[in-house]
Formats: C-alpha cells, structure tokens, sequence
C-alpha cells in the first residue's frame, strides 16, 4: 500500500491558488503568522498546512485502502477597520472556496491529480482579535479529501 504524501497534495494546493487568484501571500509550512503587517500585504496572508489522515481497509473494489485527508489552510487579513477586515476575510474565504471547489479551475476536484477525490470542506474561525492598530481576522478552511491505495 502507498500512503499518500500530504506534502505533495498540499504543493498541488497551493500550486491551484496560486494559478488561479493573486494578490494574496502563499506560504506553506511556514510558521503560523503573528505579525499583522504580513496580514495586510494584498489581499490577504495564506498558510497551507497538511491535516489529519486516516487510513481504513476497504473491502469493495480493487483498491483495498482508502486513505481520508485533509489540508489546513489558515486565512488572515487585518484592516483598521473591524467591518472591512471582516468583508476581506469572507472574500478570500469565497475565493479560494470557490478555486478549490470549482471543477475547471481545479479539474475533476483532483487536486492537480493528487487525490481521487475532493469531499468538501469546512470553515473553523481562529480569532477576531482587536490590536491597538487595527482588526486582525483569521479562518482556517479544512479542505477534506480522499485517495484509494
């Protein structure tokens, strides 16, 4: 059985956002971002991350595993303005939403022929944290996904 390398979906990810949208600043694996000076570059700061993994035996098929993932991908914009980051956050949360999920930009949901399958995703807030500067927001979207092995 071949385990699926996260590292390599998570290049493809971030390889199908940097095609298709710009202006936000793409790291992958980099720490999580603290400073809010990163946050306000373009659009908005993006950190793509490898998330949990399951493998389970599958009896139906030819492929007898099936391994269950996800990528972690962390949104952060900051603004001087509460009502304007919040507006910021949910337009690169569409964006990229809408790159991921969309089956031209990302053909047949394969994350550049990574996986078998992308199952959807969920949006989890991180923090809405007023600084004396400004509104620093962040969301970190789980992109779920499944390959057969």
């Amino acid at each position: 059985m071949a385990i699926k390398n996260r590292a390599i979906i998570n290049k493809a990810v971030m390889d199908i956002i940097n095609k298709e949208t710009n202006g936000y600043m793409i790291e992958r694996n980099a720490p999580i971002n603290t400073d809010m000076n990163k946050a306000s570059q373009g659009k908005a700061w993006v950190g793509i991350y490898r998330g949990d993994m399951t493998v389970r035996a599958q009896s139906i098929g030819n492929a007898p595993w099936t391994m269950e993932g996800e990528t972690r991908i962390v949104i952060q914009v900051f603004h001087s303005d509460g009502e304007a980051a919040e507006d910021n956050l949910e337009a690169a949360l569409t964006d990229i939403i809408g790159v991921l999920m969309d089956p031209v930009r990302n053909p047949s949901l394969k994350l550049g022929n990574t996986v078998d399958m992308t199952n959807g995703c969920d949006i989890e807030d991180e923090f809405n944290e007023d600084v004396q500067e400004g509104h620093f927001h962040s969301a970190t979207i789980i992109l779920r996904w499944e390959a057969r092995a």
